[in-house]
């Protein structure tokens, strides 16, 4: 997906600013080896103009979704495991395992930077998270609808008796029961800089206004051996994907080889999500024979569904960096970056527990939000 447009974007980019850099560029700021300029322009540090590169190292958190059960949320079943004996089922695993953990990635920051007028592209990446549980014995209660002639019949029900005449509702619990969670996250921005002068207390502020892309990409699956649903497996996918105009302001201020920097955006996010379950529930069921303990009113079923809803996400970005200035261009950085985006859909979260195909619920697609932050570190070129 992203990794594959990767070389192109990063072209584009470097081919926009290398052009303004071509005409803008004096020789003596391609020097990028020479020692420190410090010097002041009046009683304040030069800001450094010209072409600009980032690279930044990340190790982010990124938060894990609402926790939920696996299952009808708040659902019970009354079911026989004897001809004597009954039980209330209940859900017995959720989804707290996705707690998110620390991952790794890459920003890259390129651009031209005049004395006001300034042009800045921006995209990062984060290495795949993927969570990982497996249970033994898990109960899973299915929403299980009445369907036929009165008296109403349900899907999982089967005989209790040696006679096979007794036809009562059968627990849904599996023997095994395996669950992954996978999360994909990328953006890129394109903005338009305009550089202030300096301010009294020797600081710099630029105000930053443009577009930008973040994909949230979510992919639960749950795969269940054994019991009375044998074989069978759910996946959901949620893709969110923002776009929409953002704002935005930088300040930074140097203090002879020291920068401290500080910026912050707000997206106008416009989240058009497309929405995914497949899979299939009891592979293995024969309702044409009696067996007792074994669902005799439902066979293998398969389905697939998608969904498209459009939602308003907003989002806020907060980075802070320290950096310290090695030759007159290149400096050591290190900081912190936040993102915060709301209303969005979490795969685990959007689970219709329906019986005997399952679907999608709709009413969780943006019952979620999702903070990322973490440590930054790297390099700037004339940042």
């Amino acid at each position: 997906m992203f990794r594959t447009k990767f070389p192109l974007l990063l072209a584009t980019a470097v081919g926009i600013c290398g052009a303004a850099f071509a005409l803008a560029q004096d020789i003596e700021k391609m020097e990028w080896f020479a020692p420190p300029d410090i010097s002041f322009f009046g009683s304040t540090p030069r800001a450094n103009e010209g072409f600009f590169f980032t690279f930044e190292g990340l190790a982010w958190h990124v938060n894990g979704p609402g926790k939920t059960t696996i299952g009808k949320e708040g659902a019970t079943r009354l079911v026989y495991l004897s001809e004597t004996v009954t039980a209330v089922e209940t859900n017995s695993m959720t989804n707290g395992f996705i707690d998110g953990g620390f991952e790794g990635g890459y920003r890259f920051d390129v651009g031209n930077q005049g004395r006001h007028h300034g042009l800045h592209f921006s995209l990062f990446s984060l290495v795949r998270e993927s969570d990982y549980f497996i249970a033994p014995g898990v109960s899973v209660v299915f929403h299980d609808p009445p369907f036929g002639e009165s008296p109403p019949r349900y899907h999982l029900q089967g005989p209790i008796d040696e006679d096979l005449t007794n036809i009562q509702n059968l627990p849904v619990r599996f023997t095994e029961l395996e669950s992954r969670n996978w999360l994909d996250i990328w953006g890129l921005e394109l903005n338009y800089v305009y550089r202030m002068h300096p301010n009294r207390f020797g600081g710099f502020f630029e105000l930053m206004g443009g577009v930008r892309y973040i994909e949230f990409d979510d992919k639960f699956a749950v795969y269940g051996r054994g019991g009375t649903l044998d074989e069978s497996r759910w996946t959901s996918v949620v893709e969110n994907h923002l776009v929409g105009p953002q704002v935005g302001g930088r300040w930074f201020r140097k203090f002879g080889r020291w920068t401290w920097s500080a910026e912050s955006k707000f997206i106008f996010g416009f989240n058009q999500q497309n929405l995914r379950l497949e899979g299939f529930l009891g592979s293995n069921l024969d309702p044409t024979t009696l067996v007792q303990y074994q669902i005799s009113n439902m066979g293998p079923t398969t389905f697939v569904y998608r969904e498209h809803e459009d939602e308003f996400s907003p989002a806020v970005e907060l980075r802070i960096a320290f950096s310290y200035q090695v030759t007159s261009a290149i400096s050591a950085r290190v900081g912190w970056t936040g993102i915060w985006i709301d209303n969005i859909g979490r795969a685990s979260r959007t689970i219709d527990y329906t019986v005997p195909n399952m679907g999608i619920d709709i009413s969780k697609n943006s019952a979620d939000y999702a903070f990322m932050n973490g440590v930054t570190f790297g390099i700037d070129l004339n940042r």
